[in-house]
């Protein structure tokens, strides 16, 4: 996402959603690697952790926004 090309062979559809992200002007990515993406009140976190991570974080999050409410 930072503009470097990956040392990896990619498929047809991933280099067209990178493609499609660098060009989004509300793509935010951090130096450390997640990328932020909004389409209006859908907010995507790309973390690239895998699934069980994922299915944590989410769970986390959610657990988070509900006590905050």
């Amino acid at each position: 996402m930072l503009g470097a090309e990956p040392p990896v062979q990619l498929t047809q559809r991933a280099l067209s959603a990178l493609i499609e992200e660098r060009q989004d002007a509300e793509t935010q990515v951090h130096p450390g690697g997640t990328l932020i993406t909004r389409e209006g009140i859908d907010v995507r976190w790309w973390t690239w952790a895998g699934y069980r991570a994922n299915a944590n974080l989410a769970s986390t999050t959610r657990q988070s926004a509900y006590a905050q409410i």
